[in-house]
Parts: C-alpha cells; sequence; structure tokens
C-alpha cells in the first residue's frame, strides 16, 4: 500500500512539476493536486465519445423510465366492467379510470354507457 502511494506521490508531483525534497512531503500542495484531478477528469468527460455514451446512456434510461410510468398508468387507468370491481376513494386530485354500470344500444345504432369515476359525490372534474 505504501509502495503504490509513493508512486502516484511522485506521479502526481512530476504533473504538477514539483518534485518533492527527500523526507516528509515539503512543497506538496493539496489544492494543487485537487485542481489537476478536477481538470483531467474535465479533459476525459469533455472527449466526443465519452460525451455521445454519456448521452446514449441517458436517452436509454430516460426510456425506460418512461415506459415503466406508462405501464403503471395503464393499469391505474385501465377500464373495468361488471359489477364486482370496487371503485376506488378519491382524496384530493388523483387521475383514476371508470366503470362501465350500465351499457345499452338501441337498433343498434345508439350507444348507451354509464361510466362510474367513484363511489361517491365528488366536487369537480378536472
Amino acid at each position: 500500500m505504501f509502495n503504490k502511494w509513493n508512486k502516484t506521490k511522485s506521479y502526481l508531483f512530476n504533473k504538477l512539476g514539483e518534485v518533492p525534497m527527500g523526507g516528509g512531503m515539503p512543497g506538496f500542495n493539496p489544492l494543487q493536486v485537487f485542481i489537476s484531478v478536477g481538470l483531467r477528469v474535465l479533459s476525459f468527460l469533455s472527449k466526443p465519445a465519452v460525451q455521445i455514451g454519456l448521452f446514449v446512456a441517458q436517452g436509454v434510461a430516460s426510456h425506460r423510465a418512461a415506459k415503466k410510468l406508462e405501464k403503471e398508468g395503464a393499469e391505474i387507468l385501465l377500464q373495468k366492467y361488471g359489477t364486482g370491481g370496487a371503485m376506488p376513494v378519491i382524496y384530493g386530485t388523483r387521475r383514476v379510470g371508470s366503470t362501465v354500470v350500465y351499457m345499452n344500444t338501441i337498433n343498434n345504432r345508439e350507444l348507451f354507457v354509464v361510466y362510474a369515476i367513484a363511489g361517491h359525490e365528488i366536487d369537480s372534474l378536472i
């Protein structure tokens, strides 16, 4: 471990233009080391290949998140048929699907459908 630190320390000092004197760490400036490492990280991240890779990775991650939310939203807004399904109790503002409670046709031309949003009184629809 100590040998690795000596190699790293001498590498950093040589890159900063400072050569450590023997014994201890005279001439060691942590701020210059921090700035040097920061500049190297910045130069690496500003390369076009790295930028394209980060752009693609961010796009893939956001696409996966959007598909996951779309799937969850489709499950919430699923339209239900029948009288056995429970209707949600809505507090505040919420996006919900409907339940078909009545459906009828007249002469196969007109369709009458009654949708239930909630099983209680609601103040408004947005």
